[in-house]
């Protein structure tokens, strides 16, 4: 059986483990699930709170004319909201992180199940999502079970290949 190479996109290092390799700007392999935060992701996250702090200051300026409150009062519920918000951050981080790979680009490399018979086309399970695929020009067919590699993705649709066995995965089918 001759398996073709899969062909990456430059900015992929390699796929290693379980995390996805890619390269950054400083051209240097980080992981999706190893990234840190940086004085621009935090950046973002601030000036993403501030019209929530003005909507809620505005509030509370409404309801101290209407309801007399005491400022310690407004004060404490903007400290408490402002607390809220860094100790939200830790959580919601990656979300306001732009130099993560598109989902698209998440799929190439990505290792699955043929679900279904591809010749040329039929279903693949990959990370418990189902995914509509073809067989890369060129490539034999993929029987249910086998395991496929994604070379890229076509709107919906992926484009795949029959993996060549891992070496580790053998090791673990044969203990």
């Amino acid at each position: 059986m001759i398996t073709q190479p899969v062909s990456l996109p430059e900015r992929w290092a390699a796929k290693k483990g379980q995390g996805i390799y890619f390269m950054n700007d400083q051209t240097e392999s980080t992981t999706l699930s190893n990234r840190q935060w940086s004085a621009r992701i935090i950046g973002r996250y601030v000036l993403f709170q501030i019209p929530a702090l003005l909507i809620i200051g505005t509030v509370l300026i409404l309801l101290d004319h209407w309801l007399d409150l005491d400022f310690i009062l407004i004060l404490l519920i903007l400290v408490v909201w402002i607390v809220k918000d860094i100790v939200l951050f830790p959580f919601v981080w990656k979300a306001y992180d732009s130099k993560v790979p598109e989902p698209e680009e998440s799929m190439i490399g990505q290792k699955g199940v043929c679900i279904s018979d591809l010749n040329p086309s039929g279903y693949v399970q990959i990370r418990g999502e189902l995914w509509s695929a073809e067989i890369a020009e060129g490539h034999e067919p993929v029987k249910k079970g086998e395991s496929i590699v994604v070379l890229n993705k076509e709107g919906l649709r992926l484009r795949v290949i029959k993996s060549s066995p891992d070496p580790a995965d053998s090791a673990i089918e044969n203990n």
